[in-house]
């Protein structure tokens, strides 16, 4: 079974990572250009920031200067991915905060999240590169953050009756926001359909702690994820969930090596 070295896995996920920033940075870019020059930011400072820090500000995240911001980030999370260099993790964590004051909170939700989840950890193994520990404990907390994106949306859906009935996935791809193509909607709102697919999520999302128990079970577990990632990304637009979740995989096995040292016999 395929096994990395600890530092092998952490060049994987900085390369990961890297490839999921640069399609956020590209993505940015074209958004930029069809968003307006400035936002209303009074709806967040309010009028006491008018004169002081919303002017600064606007001056900072207009159009012209944000749209510098992001060429930044996908020339570094470019070099990134083809040289898995470590030192431009710090630059590249600051400039997706800047993306969420930019945006008052995180842009694309769950996947710019997860780019920091994956990101701090490697930052602080890059920066203390000697210490076989960082190393490890860097690993362990991808994986262990990885695990429970999985289990604590499992069981708090699994506390729903409207997901046990598989009624609000019904309602999740009749949303607009999401622009679920209609050939999926016709499909997933029929009620056995939306019942079973209800069901094989919840039974997904709530078998993730199994993955650590056998690399071989972790490895078939990572390939149902992305196939989950990759469909949700075809019928709900999910795309970047791809991308910033991938880059947490090498971990998962990674860490189940480890554990597997400390089992007797």
């Amino acid at each position: 079974m395929l096994s990395l070295h600890p530092i092998e896995t952490l060049l994987l996920c900085r390369r990961l990572l890297g490839l999921s920033l640069v399609i956020s940075g590209v993505e940015h870019l074209r958004i930029a250009r069809l968003l307006p020059t400035h936002f209303p930011l009074t709806a967040t400072f309010g009028a006491q920031g008018r004169h002081g820090i919303m002017r600064v500000l606007t001056q900072a995240f207009g159009q012209r200067v944000w749209m510098g911001f992001m060429t930044i980030q996908t020339l570094l999370a470019a070099l990134l991915l083809v040289t898995g260099q470590g030192t431009v993790l710090l630059p590249l964590l600051f400039l997706a905060w800047l993306g969420c004051v930019r945006f008052r909170g995180t842009f694309n939700g769950g996947s710019d999240m997860m780019t920091f989840v994956v990101g701090l950890p490697l930052a602080v193994q890059a920066v203390l590169p000697e210490h076989p520990a960082i190393s490890g404990l860097a690993i362990a907390a991808i994986a262990t953050q990885l695990l429970l994106s999985y289990l604590l949306a499992g069981v708090a859906k699994l506390r729903e009756p409207m997901w046990r009935d598989g009624s609000a996935l019904a309602i999740l791809v009749n949303r607009e926001h999401y622009q679920v193509p209609p050939w999926f909607r016709l499909f997933a709102t029929k009620p056995a359909v939306s019942r079973l697919l209800s069901h094989a999520m919840l039974a997904f999302e709530c078998a993730a702690p199994l993955a650590l128990f056998n690399r071989s079970v972790c490895y078939g577990y990572l390939a149902l994820a992305f196939c989950f990632h990759l469909g949700n990304a075809v019928t709900l637009g999910l795309n970047r969930f791809v991308w910033a979740w991938l880059a947490a995989f090498p971990c998962l096995p990674a860490l189940a090596a480890m554990l597997s040292t400390l089992r007797p016999g």
